[in-house]
């Protein structure tokens, strides 16, 4: 993790973020740039 230059985290749009979800995007977000990916979002209000 430390050596990459980007990390794709993906997200189900249709759950939204888990608990565990949260937890892994604060430790990437410390080490690198950090792009979140939503997928299954489609016809779907939920806020991310």
């Amino acid at each position: 993790m430390n050596e990459s230059d980007l990390i794709l985290f993906m997200v189900d749009g249709k759950e939204g973020p888990t608990a565990s979800d949260r937890v892994y995007l604060k430790l990437f977000a410390k080490v690198v740039t950090l792009f979140v990916g939503v997928n299954k979002c489609d016809g779907y209000k939920t806020e991310i």
